[in-house]
């Protein structure tokens, strides 16, 4: 009989990646499939497929004996116990959903104090309209309506920014909780910037006009401590108003506050309510309280 020609199995070490040593004389047969080792030299355990001798199984081969075996150049091949394998792969080898663990979460927290920082600013804005509302010098129309419709929108906003459990509430389910929270800070997020920026043109009182130039400045303060960043966005984490970016949003609340600033300079120079009570007293023929 012809005799039959000994090869020797290739096998992938667990560590490093790297073939064991083969016979000198004997031609190579490789066992593993294409793409067992990695760029990084980690070993795929689904690419460990080697056949056992008779008298070897998955739990009682060790790998003095495999390597033996090959050295030998016996027709047969050993099969590494994948779990074994996936257990003693390299560190850069294995999932990185530990790692990811922390930086989780380090985004929830972060997210929960931009949400108290939001609650807590809403909640001061609130307090001082409260306060401007009881002052008999603020005008009914339009500071006061202004004011009434603002808290309003303020306490949904302060509402919508409470962190929901991940688990829900009352058998609602938390993803949905967070799409209905998104959806009302989105919606609170619209009505404080058409407010915000409609206050300086259609508010009356100088008191009025301080709050304005205060909340023109919060914000600015706000955006430049976070990079330009809307903290009303970053708690909601979404927005459907325009997509402008970071810097000019920050502009146009500079340009806010400057004309603030100088309408309070026009009515320091031409009377209280200046321009509006000049036009309703003109028109009307007496001044709206």
């Amino acid at each position: 009989p012809k005799p039959r020609q000994p090869h020797v199995t290739r096998l992938h070490s667990h560590f490093s990646g790297t073939m064991a040593p083969q016979a000198a004389e004997a031609p190579r047969e490789a066992s593993c499939s294409p793409g067992a080792v990695s760029a990084n030299g980690c070993v795929s355990p689904a690419s460990l497929d080697i056949q056992l001798e008779p008298n070897l199984s998955k739990q009682t081969i060790t790998k003095p004996e495999a390597a033996s075996i090959a050295a030998r150049g016996d027709d047969v091949a050993i099969e590494a116990d994948l779990e074994e394998a996936a257990t003693e792969a390299p560190e850069a080898c294995r999932p990185a959903d530990d790692a990811a663990v922390p930086l989780r979460r380090s985004r929830q927290q972060s997210s929960t104090q931009l949400a108290g920082m939001l609650i807590g600013a809403v909640l001061a804005a609130m307090a001082l309209e409260l306060w401007l509302m009881c002052l008999p010098t603020v005008p009914l129309y339009f500071d006061k309506l202004y004011f009434g419709v603002a808290l309003v929108f303020q306490a949904v906003m302060a509402v919508a920014s409470l962190p929901v459990p991940a688990g829900g509430i009352c058998g609602v389910e938390g993803t949905t909780l967070r799409r209905v929270r998104s959806l009302l800070l989105d919606v609170a997020h619209w009505a404080f910037v058409v407010m915000t920026f409609g206050g300086a043109v259609v508010l009356r009182a100088p008191e009025s006009l301080l709050f304005e130039a205060g909340m023109a400045g919060a914000s600015l303060v706000f955006r430049l401590t976070m990079r330009n960043t809307c903290i009303i966005t970053s708690v909601a984490q979404t927005s459907s108003l325009p997509n402008i970016s970071g810097r000019q949003v920050t502009r146009v609340f500079l340009i806010l506050f400057v004309v603030t600033v100088f309408r309070l300079i026009l009515q320091a120079v031409f009377g209280r309510g200046f321009p509006w009570d000049q036009i309703i007293d003109a028109v009307a023929g007496h001044t709206l309280s």
